[in-house]
C-alpha cells in the first residue's frame, strides 16, 4: 500500500514538472520570440500587427492567451481606413506533449469577439493585398515545430481556426452612397483537420439586421490540397426578417413588407461542377415592390430551384415559383459571370395577375410564355424580351392574342409591339420609357374598341356615360413617378372617332329646348307642343349618336378639342374648346337641326325663324359646361341675339330699299316675330336712330 501511494505521488510530481517545464518552454519561446513573431506575422499578411499582454491560457486545453490583437491597414491606405482585424481575446492552444520537449506545435487559434472590416474600392477588395509580402524562407507546409535560437525565429502553421462572436463589416464604396453589409454574432467551428481528408465546418451568424443567429452554413470541403477541392454544403438562413432586409443601405427603395423568409439550400460537387437545390418559402410575409407587386401574409409565395454549374455555366435545369395559386416553370442559364448573360423561358397555364397585386378577383391570363435574354455589363443592363399569351381575362375584360415585344439599353425601356384583341376591337402601342428621368413617350392606334368595356375597367359608373366603338391614334409624352407629376407633363396629340354610340345620362337636344323654353320670348303652347311630339328625341336621358369625331390635343392638363362633332338622325353638334384631365368641360358648339325638324321648329316657335341658315337648317349656339359626370347645356344667349339681330337687320335693310322682307314672306311662312323677341327691341331702337324716325 504504502508502495503504491509513493509510485501515485512520485507519478503526480513527475507531471506537475512537466506541466512546468511545458509552461517554462512556452514562456521562453514567447519572451524570446515576441518581436520576432510580429515581425514574421507583419511580413506574412502585408499589415502592421501588434498585440498586449501575453500570458499561459488553460480555457479548453493549455495555450497562450493574447489580448488586444490588432491587424492594421495597407500603410499607404490606413488614413481613411479602420483596422483590417481586431481581437479583444486570441487563445493559442498548443500541444502540451510537443511542448515538454521543446517543440511548441500550435493545435488550435480562437478569436474571441474579432471585429474584421473588407472594404470594397475602385482598386478593389482591402484584403488583396494580404500574404502578397509572405516570406519565402523555407517550403511551403513546413513542420510547426520551432527552434529555440532568437537568430532563427521559428515558423509555425495555424492549423485550425475559430471563431466566437465575430462581427463582420462590409462596405462598398464604389456604390453611391457607399453601401454597408454587416455580420454579427458570426461564429466558425472546424472540428478537425487532416490534410489529406475534407474539412468539417460550421458556420454560424446573424445577417440581414437579425439580432441572434439566423444563418447556419455547414458542410465539409476538401481535401484542401487537392487540385480540384470538393464542396458538400448546406445552407439555412431562417428567419429572414423582411423589415430588416429592407433597411439595408442596398435594398432597393421599393421593396417593401413584413414577416419572415426561409431558404433553404445544399450544393455538391467541385466548383467546377456543382449541383445545388434551393427552397425560398415566404408564405408568412408581406411583400410590396413598389406598384408592381404586392403580396399580403398568408397567400403562398414559394420558389424551388434545381440546378448545375458546368461548363462555365451556372444551369437551372428546373425552377418552379408559387404565387397564390400560380405555379410558373421556369428554365434558364446564366454564362460570363465577368459581364453575366441571363437566358430564360418561363411557362404558366394560368396566372392570376391579383397575386402580384394587379388585376381582379378572377382574372387569368391563359398558356402564357415569356422568353428572356438580358446582360448585365458594368455599363447597364440591356436585353430583349418576348411575352405571348392567347387567350385570358385581365381586369374582368376577356382578351385573345396579347403579345408584348420589348427591350431594354442604356437605361432606356423600349416596347416595340403591344398588341391585343379585347373590348371587341384591337389595341396596337409602342413607346419608351427612360428609368433615369421617368419619361416617357409612346403611341396607339385603336380600331372598332368597345369604349364602354374600356372605361368600366377603370370606373364602372364612368361607363354608363358612354358608348360606341371607339377608333383613333393617338400619340402622347411626359414624365413623372405619379398621376399628379405626370398630369401636369402630359401632351400629345391625336383624332379620335365613336362610332353607333349613345351619350348616357345626358340629352343635348332635351337640356337645350329646356333652357329655350324658360326664356320670355318663347314662352307659350307653340314650343311645348313640338318638344311634346317628339318624344323618341326630347323624352328620354340618353342621346343615340350615329357618329362623334374630334382632333385633340394635350397641353396643361386640359384636352383641346378641335373639329369636335356629334351627328345624331336629328341634329349635329360641331364646336371646339377643352376638358381637363380632372374631367372640367368647357365647350362652345352650334346645334344645327335636320331641314325637316328646323321647318317645324319655326311653325311652332316663329322668334326662331331668325336662327334659320340659307341652307335653311336651324342653328343654336350652345355652350357645354360642368363635370364630365353632369355636363350643363346652356343656349349662348348673346349668340343667340346676334344671329337674330344680322337677320334683322338684313330685313330692315330690304324694306327700306323697297324689297321684300321677311314679314312679306309668301303665305304658308311663319309671321314674323314681336318686337321684344329675341333682342328685336335693342335692334329696332339702333335702327331707327340710323333712319332717323320712328317708322317701323
Amino acid at each position: 500500500m504504502r508502495k503504491g501511494l509513493t509510485l501515485v505521488a512520485g507519478v503526480l510530481v513527475l507531471l506537475i514538472g512537466a506541466v512546468v517545464l511545458a509552461i517554462a518552454n512556452l514562456d521562453a519561446f514567447v519572451d524570446a520570440n515576441r518581436t520576432a513573431v510580429e515581425e514574421r506575422v507583419e511580413q506574412a499578411l502585408g499589415r502592421p500587427v501588434s498585440f498586449g499582454e501575453v500570458g499561459i491560457s488553460w480555457a479548453g486545453g493549455f495555450g497562450v492567451r493574447v489580448a488586444d490583437l490588432r491587424v492594421g491597414e495597407d500603410a499607404a491606405l490606413a488614413k481613411d481606413r479602420p483596422d483590417l482585424l481586431t481581437a479583444k481575446v486570441v487563445d493559442v492552444r498548443v500541444n502540451l506533449l510537443a511542448a515538454l520537449f521543446g517543440r511548441i506545435e500550435v493545435t488550435r487559434v480562437i478569436l474571441r469577439s474579432p471585429r474584421i472590416t473588407v472594404i470594397q474600392t475602385a482598386n478593389g477588395l482591402s484584403t488583396d493585398g494580404l500574404a502578397g509580402g509572405a516570406s519565402s524562407d523555407g517550403p511551403a507546409g513546413a513542420p510547426t515545430e520551432l527552434g529555440a535560437k532568437k537568430e532563427a525565429p521559428r515558423e509555425f502553421q495555424i492549423s485550425l481556426v475559430d471563431v466566437r462572436d465575430g462581427e463582420l463589416t462590409f462596405i462598398d464604396r464604389t456604390a453611391e452612397p457607399p453601401a454597408t453589409f454587416e455580420v454579427k454574432a458570426l461564429d466558425v467551428s472546424i472540428p478537425s483537420y487532416r490534410p489529406s481528408e475534407p474539412v468539417e465546418f460550421e458556420i454560424s451568424a446573424a445577417v440581414a439586421g437579425a439580432k441572434s443567429p439566423n444563418l447556419v452554413l455547414s458542410g465539409t470541403a476538401g481535401p484542401l490540397g487537392a487540385g480540384s477541392v470538393r464542396l458538400d454544403l448546406s445552407l439555412g438562413l431562417d428567419p429572414l426578417e423582411i423589415g430588416d432586409l429592407v433597411r439595408l443601405s442596398f435594398a432597393p427603395a421599393a421593396l417593401a413588407g413584413s414577416g419572415a423568409v426561409s431558404v433553404q439550400a445544399q450544393a455538391q460537387g467541385t466548383l467546377d461542377a456543382l449541383a445545388y437545390t434551393a427552397n425560398i418559402d415566404a408564405r408568412k410575409a408581406a411583400l410590396r415592390y413598389g406598384g408592381a407587386f404586392d403580396k399580403p401574409a398568408g397567400v403562398a409565395l414559394d420558389l424551388g430551384l434545381r440546378g448545375s454549374r458546368k461548363d462555365g455555366a451556372l444551369v437551372v435545369d428546373k425552377a418552379e415559383l408559387v404565387v397564390g395559386e400560380t405555379a410558373v416553370r421556369v428554365t434558364g442559364s446564366v454564362t460570363d459571370f465577368d459581364a453575366p448573360r441571363l437566358a430564360f423561358t418561363a411557362k404558366a397555364d394560368s396566372v392570376a395577375p391579383e397575386a402580384f397585386g394587379a388585376g381582379d378577383s378572377g382574372d387569368r391570363l391563359r398558356d402564357l410564355d415569356v422568353k428572356g435574354q438580358f446582360r448585365f455589363p458594368e455599363s447597364g443592363v440591356n436585353g430583349t424580351l418576348a411575352l405571348t399569351s392567347p387567350e385570358g381575362v385581365y381586369t374582368g375584360a376577356p382578351y385573345r392574342n396579347l403579345r408584348v415585344e420589348a427591350g431594354v439599353a442604356g437605361g432606356r425601356i423600349t416596347v416595340d409591339r403591344f398588341s391585343v384583341d379585347a373590348f371587341q376591337g384591337q389595341l396596337v402601342a409602342r413607346g419608351h420609357y427612360d428609368l433615369e428621368r421617368s419619361a416617357f413617350d409612346g403611341s396607339a392606334e385603336l380600331a372598332q374598341m368597345r369604349i364602354e368595356e374600356l372605361v368600366a375597367t377603370r370606373s364602372k359608373p364612368a361607363a354608363d356615360l358612354l358608348s360606341g366603338a371607339l377608333s383613333g391614334d393617338l400619340s402622347v409624352n411626359g414624365a413623372g413617378s405619379n398621376w399628379k407629376e405626370i398630369e401636369r407633363a402630359l401632351a400629345g396629340t391625336g383624332e379620335l372617332r365613336i362610332e353607333d354610340g349613345t351619350l348616357g345620362k345626358f340629352n343635348p337636344a332635351r337640356q337645350l329646348f329646356t333652357a329655350l323654353g324658360g326664356l320670355p320670348s318663347l314662352r307659350g303652347g307653340g314650343l311645348v307642343q313640338f318638344v311634346n311630339s317628339h318624344p323618341r328625341l326630347f323624352g328620354t336621358e340618353e342621346a343615340p349618336f350615329q357618329a362623334m369625331s374630334g382632333r385633340l390635343r394635350i397641353r396643361d392638363g386640359w384636352l383641346l378639342l378641335r373639329n369636335f362633332a356629334l351627328r345624331t338622325a336629328d341634329y349635329d353638334l360641331q364646336g371646339e374648346g377643352r376638358v381637363s384631365l380632372g374631367g372640367v368641360v368647357d365647350v362652345k358648339t352650334q346645334m344645327v337641326l335636320s331641314p325637316a325638324l328646323s321647318q317645324e321648329l319655326v311653325a311652332a316657335a316663329p322668334p326662331l325663324r331668325y336662327l334659320r341658315q340659307p341652307s335653311g337648317r336651324i342653328e343654336i349656339p350652345v355652350a357645354l359646361r360642368g363635370e364630365m359626370s353632369q355636363v350643363a347645356v346652356v343656349p349662348d344667349v348673346s349668340s343667340i341675339a346676334a344671329s337674330a339681330g344680322r337677320e334683322l337687320l338684313v330685313d330692315a335693310l330690304s324694306g327700306a330699299l323697297g324689297g321684300k322682307t321677311r314679314e312679306d314672306a309668301p303665305s304658308g311662312q311663319p309671321a314674323p316675330a314681336k318686337p321684344e323677341d329675341v333682342g328685336r327691341e335693342l335692334l329696332r331702337q339702333g335702327l331707327e336712330g340710323l333712319f332717323g324716325g320712328g317708322k317701323r
